[in-house]
């Protein structure tokens, strides 16, 4: 009978797949598990962290007071004016669902979706 894995190690290696965008194949072989495992822990993980943390962690601002806050927050600490957020995104890579065709086959040929967010002068996601 296999050992599960616990929760502390999911989270473990969920984000250091996120920091470093190794490949699967790579980190797996740092836990000593296949890559399939591996992609299944970081999509289920990642589930769980969106559902549970989006509405406590990722809050768009809803009135025009908050936004001028954010464009000050850029001018003040970083210099830069007229600024209400930094965009980036990511590829995560993903097993291609079945029947998706080339939907998420991506430019360094292999299949991920792409996270995309906002963030506001201290690093905080605003919009995902």
């Amino acid at each position: 009978m296999r050992i599960p894995i616990c929760a502390q190690e999911r989270l473990t290696i969920t984000v250091r797949y996120l920091e470093t965008g190794d490949a699967h194949t790579t980190i797996a072989a740092n836990y000593r598990m296949s890559p399939t495992t591996l992609g299944r822990i970081v999509y289920e993980t990642c589930n769980a962290i969106w559902n549970n943390l989006l509405g406590e962690y990722v809050k768009a601002p809803n009135s025009e007071t908050e936004w001028e806050k954010i464009d000050k927050e850029f001018e003040t600490r970083w210099h830069f004016p007229h600024c209400v957020g930094a965009i980036d995104g990511k590829h995560v890579q993903m097993f291609a669902p079945a029947r998706s065709g080339s939907s998420y086959f991506n430019y360094k040929k292999t299949h991920s979706i792409v996270l995309m967010a906002v963030s506001d002068a201290k690093y905080r996601f605003i919009l995902a």
